[in-house]
C-alpha cells in the first residue's frame, strides 16, 4: 500500500486490477478506550492448497472487504500448484518456518 492506503497493482491472470479503484467497504466496530479493533480474517486457503484464488486476489479482496489482517493458512499436505513455486527462492538456510494451522 502506499502513503494515501491504496493497493498496489494486482496481477491476476493476465488482467490488472487496481485495487485503488476498487470500492473498500468499510467495517464499523467500535475500538475499546485505549485499543485500536483491527478487522481480520485468520483463516483462508489459495490455489496453493483446496482454495480457488491466487495469494494476491486474496489480498485485493480483503482490502476491498475492509480488513485490516489476514492470514492465508493453506494447507502442507495438498499442493496442487506445487510445480508453479520456484525451488530455493529463500534458500535453504533462510526459509520460513511456517505455524501449524488447523
Amino acid at each position: 500500500m502506499d502513503s494515501k492506503g491504496n493497493c498496489c497493482w494486482i496481477d491476476h491472470r493476465d488482467d490488472f486490477i487496481s485495487a485503488s479503484a476498487a470500492v473498500r467497504k468499510e467495517i464499523r466496530i467500535p475500538d475499546i478506550a485505549g485499543y485500536r479493533t483491527l478487522k481480520c480474517d485468520f483463516h483462508m486457503h489459495t490455489v496453493f492448497s483446496d482454495g480457488n484464488v491466487w495469494p494476491t486476489v486474496r489480498v485485493d479482496e480483503a482490502w476491498r472487504e475492509g480488513l485490516d489482517a489476514i492470514a492465508i493458512t493453506d494447507h502442507v499436505e495438498y499442493h496442487p500448484h506445487k510445480e508453479d513455486i520456484p525451488p530455493n527462492i529463500i534458500g535453504p538456510s533462510k526459509s520460513p518456518n511456517p505455524a501449524p494451522g488447523t
